[in-house]
């Protein structure tokens, strides 16, 4: 019950400390606001239009719409270089705080890119 504190934990580094470690790591969330649908990935959570709202959604996969092929795409090899504007993709989305059931394929048009990206 008690003394099973674990080092790292919030209530272990309240005081700021000064012991040389660098505490908690918080989670890491990097918001940005990106230039095109191209440098979406695997994985990231961008705004999407649903039903006349615009509503958060995490990116599940990914396909290049003419073919119907997915794009095995994550953060690491992501941006796909886009310069000649023939490729147009689809995201499989899951909306957050809603149901997996309204999980859904989305064209690229429905994304919001004036919103961050995290």
């Amino acid at each position: 019950m008690g003394g099973g504190s674990r080092p790292g934990t919030p209530s272990s580094n309240i005081s700021g400390g000064g012991s040389g470690s660098t505490g908690p790591k918080p989670e890491a969330v990097s918001i940005e606001i990106v230039s095109g649908t191209a440098m979406l990935s695997i994985g990231c959570k961008a705004f999407f239009e649903k039903d006349g709202e615009i509503r958060q959604a995490e990116i599940l996969s990914i396909r290049d719409k003419a073919k119907r092929q997915n794009i095995q795409r994550t953060a690491d090899d992501a941006p796909i270089d886009n310069s000649d504007g023939t490729v147009e993709y689809e995201f499989y989305v899951h909306y957050v705080e809603f149901n997996k059931r309204l999980d859904e394929w989305v064209v690229d048009t429905r994304a919001r890119l004036d919103k961050p990206v995290t």
